[in-house]
C-alpha cells in the first residue's frame, strides 16, 4: 500500500490521529459530504465491476468446477456441511468458509452456474469497495482510483470468472475486513465513533483496543479459512504502521505476534495438505532449494509486467526451466533484492510508500514464491489468481503515482479538472475492456482448454483436458494426439496415463493396452477408473469371464465409485444378470444421484426384468439428474413409444433438442419423430430440416457423423427426402463418403446410396 510523504514524515501517534481527523473520513463536520462521496464511489466501483466482469455470469463450470460444486457431495446434506468443517480431507482443499458459501447456494439454487458465478462478482466488488475505504483512511492519494483498478483489472479475471477461485474473492474480503480493526489497534488508524480519540476516557480506550483486537482476530481467522495465502496480513499490518510512523514498537510486535501464530499454523495446515492430500509432491517439483531462490526471484518480475501491461494473460502459462547453476538465472533474484534495497535506502528521496507498496507486493506473493509446494505447479510455476492479493501493491503505487503526476500536470498547465478525469476513465475503461475479452476464455471447458492449448501447446493440462473432451464428443482419434502430447511432455502424471488407456480402448487398440499392461498395473493401481477400463480391455478381447472378475474386484476396493459399479451393473445387463445388475446399478444412484448414465441403465434393466413403471421412473431421473447426456432422454422417449405415447414421446425430444440442439443423437431421433410419426404435418417437416442442417454445421459434427455410422447416416437421409431434400441429402451423402477411410467396408453401399440420389 502507498502512503502520503507527508505521513510518513511523522513520528509520533499524537500527529497521526491527528492527520487523519483532518480529513472528511474522520471529521463530524464533513460526515455529510464524505457519506454522499463514499456511496457515489460505491456505485462507480459496482457498475465497473459488473461491466468488467459481467459476462462471467453466462459462464459454465470450468477445470475443478466439479470436485468444488458439480460433484461435491459434501454439498448436499446437513452432514456434509459438518464434514466441510471436521475433515479437511472431504473437500478438495480445507477451505471450509468457501464450502459453506456453495453449500448454502447449493441449497438455494442448485447446480445453477449463474447463481455462483454472481457471487464472484458481488464479493470481488465488495474487496475493491474494501480497499478504497481503507486506503482513503490512510490518506493514500487516488484511493479510490486505485480500489477502481483493482475492479476492473484483467489479472483477477481468473480468481473473478472461475467458480473455484471464490477463495481468492472471499479470503479478499474478509482479509481487508480484518486489516481496518487491526491497524486500528497499531494506532494507525483513529476508531470511527461519534467521539474523538480526546474525548474518550482511558477505560473505554482499553475497552475499545481489546474489542478491535478481538473483531480483527476473529476475521483473520475468518480469512485463513477461506484461503491461507491471507496469512500475510500481520506482516502487512506491520508494514503499513512502519510506513506511517518511520518506526515499529515493541507493543506493535505484541499485538500482532497472535496473529503469525495463527496465520503460520494454518499455512504450515495447508502446506501438509497440499502434499498428502492434493499430490503436490517433490516428485512433481524437483526444485533444489537454490533452484527456488531462483525462481522466487523472477515470480515478482512476471507478476509486475502482468499488472503494469495485462495483454498477455494465459490460464496456464509456459513452464520455465529452473537451473540455478546458470549464473544468468540470478539476475532476477538480484535484481528483486536491488529493488528492495534501494527503495528502502532511499526512502528519503522516494516517500516510505514506495517500499511499502513493492514489499507488500513481494511479501505478499511470498506463499506463491515457490518456496512450498502447491499442485498448479506441476503445469506452472505462475497463475494469475496466485497475485489476487499481491496485485495491491503495484495497483496501489501505479494509482499513487498517476495521481500525483495529474494534480501537478493541472497545477502546472492549469488543465481543467475534467482533464484527468477523462484519463482516469480512458485507463479503467481500456482495463474493463481486456477484462471482459479475457472473461470469455472461461465461457466453458471447451473454449478454456482450445485457447490454451493454441497460446501454449506445452500446457500438458491443457493437452489432455482437450483430448478428454474430445473422446467425450466422440473425435477419438484427435482426442489422441492432444492425449499423446500430454502424455509425452509428463509420462509421470497419472492422469495422462489414464486418458491414453481411454483412448486406446475407445479406438479398439486393445493390444497397445495390453502391451504395456504391466506399467499400467504399477502406476494407476490406485485408481478406481484403471480397473474400470481393465475390464473394457478384457471385454474387447471377449475375455467376458475375466472382464467380470476385473468389475467384481474393483467395486470391492472400491465401494464408493458410482461409475465402476454403474458399469458393472450394465455389464451384468450384458450378461443376463439383471438381479446382479440392478443391485449394482442402485448401488451406484446411491453413491452419486447425479449419475445419469446409471440410471438410464437402471431402466433399461428394469425393463428386462419386465417392471415398465419402475423402468419409466429410472429414465425420469436420468433426465433429470443428467439433462446433457443424451442416451437418458432418448431412452425416455423410446419408452412412450412402446407405450403408445407418441405425443409424450415427441415432447420429450423436443425437450431434450432444447438441452442439446447440437448433439447429432438428439437431432437424429426428433426430426425422425417429426417426419415419420404417426401424424406427420407440413411444417413438422420443415422443423426437421432447419435442425438438422443447424447441427450437421457444429464442429463436432463429422465425428458425430462418423461415429454414428450407417444407420445415422441412413435415417438422416431419410429425414431430409422425408422433408423434401433431396439435395441436401446428396451433400449429406458426400460428406459422409470424406469421412470414410479409402478402404473402408461401407464405402460400396454408400456409393450405391449416392447413385440411387441423383438417378
Amino acid at each position: 500500500m502507498t502512503l502520503t510523504r507527508e505521513t510518513f514524515d511523522m513520528r509520533d501517534d499524537s500527529r497521526v490521529h491527528s492527520t487523519t481527523s483532518s480529513q472528511p473520513w474522520g471529521s463530524l463536520a464533513g460526515d455529510v459530504q464524505s457519506s454522499r462521496r463514499l456511496w457515489i464511489w460505491v456505485l462507480v466501483i459496482v457498475v465497473a465491476t459488473i461491466f468488467a466482469h459481467g459476462q462471467g455470469l453466462a459462464c459454465g463450470y470450468i477445470w475443478d468446477d466439479d470436485a468444488y460444486v458439480e460433484q461435491n457431495k459434501t454439498l448436499r446434506t446437513w452432514q456434509g456441511l459438518w464434514l466441510i468443517w471436521s475433515s479437511p480431507e472431504s473437500t478438495p482443499q480445507y477451505y471450509p468458509l468457501v464450502h459453506t458459501t456453495f453449500w448454502i447456494e447449493y441449497h438455494l439454487w442448485g447446480l445453477w452456474p449463474a447463481g455462483y458465478h454472481a457471487t464472484n462478482i458481488f464479493l470481488h466488488a465488495i474487496c475493491s469497495i474494501l480497499i478504497g475505504r481503507l486506503l482513503v483512511r490512510l490518506q493514500v492519494p487516488g484511493a479510490w482510483l486505485i480500489a477502481l483498478f483493482f475492479a476492473v483489472h484483467p489479472l483477477h479475471v481468473e480468481s473473478v470468472a472461475w467458480i473455484t477461485e471464490r477463495k481468492n474473492v472471499l479470503s479478499g474480503v474478509f482479509y481487508f475486513l480484518a486489516a481496518t480493526p487491526l491497524l486500528e489497534c497499531l494506532g494507525v488508524l483513529r476508531n470511527e465513533r461519534d467521539f474523538s480519540q480526546q474525548q474518550m476516557s482511558p477505560d473505554s480506550g482499553v475497552e475499545l483496543f481489546w474489542k478491535n483486537w478481538i473483531l480483527a482476530f476473529v476475521l483473520f481467522l475468518a480469512a485463513l479459512l477461506s484461503k491461507t495465502v491471507t496469512c500475510t496480513l500481520p506482516a502487512a499490518a506491520l508494514l503499513v504502521a512502519w510506513g506511517v510512523r518511520g518506526r515499529l514498537t515493541w507493543r506493535d510486535v505484541k499485538i500482532t505476534a497472535p496473529f503469525f501464530v495463527l496465520g503460520i499454523s494454518m499455512g504450515m495446515l495447508t502446506a501438509y495438505l497440499e502434499v498428502t492430500h492434493v499430490g503436490a509432491t517433490s516428485e512433481y517439483v524437483p526444485l533444489s532449494f537454490w533452484d527456488r531462490l531462483v525462481l522466487a526471484g523472477r515470480i515478482p518480475w512476471f507478476y509486475a509486467w502482468q499488472i503494469v501491461w495485462p495483454q498477455t494473460l494465459i490460464f496456464i502459462y509456459p513452464k520455465w526451466l529452473i537451473d540455478a547453476s546458470q549464473p544468468v538465472q540470478w539476475l532476477y533474484p538480484l535484481a528483486t533484492l536491488g529493488v528492495l534495497l534501494g527503495t528502502l535506502l532511499f526512502r528519503r528521496q522516494l516517500g516510505r510508500g514506495v517500499f511499502v507498496g513493492i514489499a507488500y507486493f513481494i511479501g505478499t506473493l511470498f506463499p506463491a514464491l515457490g518456496f512450498f509446494n502447491v499442485y498448479p505447479m506441476r503445469f506452472s510455476f505462475v497463475a494469475d489468481h496466485f497475485a489476487y492479493l499481491a496485485s495491491l501493491g503495484i495497483i496501489a503505487l501505479a494509482g499513487t503515482g498517476l495521481t500525483i503526476t495529474w494534480q501537478a500536470a493541472a497545477r502546472r498547465f492549469q488543465w481543467p479538472s475534467v482533464v484527468p478525469i477523462l484519463g482516469m476513465g480512458l485507463i479503467v475503461a481500456l482495463l474493463a475492456f481486456i477484462s471482459r475479452s479475457q472473461t470469455e476464455i472461461y465461457k466453458d471447458v471447451w473454449t478454456l482448454w482450445s485457447t490454451t492449448v493454441q497460446a501454449n501447446p506445452r500446457a500438458t493440462v491443457a493437452q489432455a483436458n482437450l483430448g478428454k473432451l474430445m473422446l467425450q464428443k466422440g473425435d477419438v482419434q484427435a482426442a489422441l494426439v492432444h492425449i499423446e502430447e500430454a502424455y509425452r511432455q509428463d509420462p509421470i502424471l497419472d492422469t495422462n496415463l489414464l486418458n491414453w488407456m481411454t483412448a486406446k480402448i475407445q479406438l479398439q487398440q486393445f493390444p497397445d493396452v495390453r502391451d504395456k499392461l504391466e506399467e499400467l498395473s504399477q502406476r494407476l493401481d490406485p485408481h478406481a477408473e484403471f480397473h474400470r477400463l481393465m475390464a473394457m480391455m478384457f471385454l474387447g478381447f471377449n475375455e467376458t469371464s475375466q472382464a467380470e472378475k476385473t468389475f467384481a474386484e474393483g467395486v470391492t476396493r472400491f465401494p464408493e465409485d458410482s461409475s465402476l459399479a454403474g458399469d458393472y451393473g450394465a455389464f451384468l445387463i450384458r450378461r443376463g444378470k439383471f438381479a446382479e445388475a440392478e443391485s449394482q446399478l442402485l448401488k451406484a444412484t446411491a453413491i452419486e444421484p447425479l449419475n445419469g448414465q446409471a440410471w438410464s441403465d437402471l431402466g433399461i434393466c428394469l425393463m428386462q426384468m419386465n417392471r415398465p413403471e419402475e423402468a419409466l421412473e429410472a429414465f425420469q431421473m436420468a433426465t433429470q439428474k443428467s439433462p446433457s447426456m443424451a442416451e437418458g432422454w432418448k431412452n425416455l422417449a423410446q419408452w412412450y413409444l412402446q407405450h403408445g405415447q407418441p405425443s409424450k414421446s415427441l415432447e420429450t425430444m423436443r425437450l431434450a433438442h432444447q438441452k442439446l440442439p447440437l448433439d447429432l443423437s438428439i437431432v437424429e431421433e426428433y426430426a425422425w419423430q417429426l417426419t415419420h410419426g404417426e401424424m406427420p404435418a407440413e411444417q413438422d417437416a420443415a422443423l426437421a430440416r432447419l435442425i438438422l442442417n443447424q447441427a450437421l454445421t457444429a464442429s463436432a459434427a463429422g465425428a458425430q457423423l462418423r461415429n454414428g455410422g450407417l444407420p445415422t447416416l441412413l435415417r438422416l437421409v431419410q429425414v431430409f427426402l422425408a422433408s423434401g431434400d433431396t439435395i441436401a441429402a446428396g451433400q449429406l451423402v458426400d460428406r459422409y463418403l470424406k469421412l470414410l477411410p479409402e478402404n473402408d467396408a461401407q464405402r460400396l453401399t454408400v456409393m450405391e446410396l449416392r447413385k440411387k440420389l441423383t438417378q
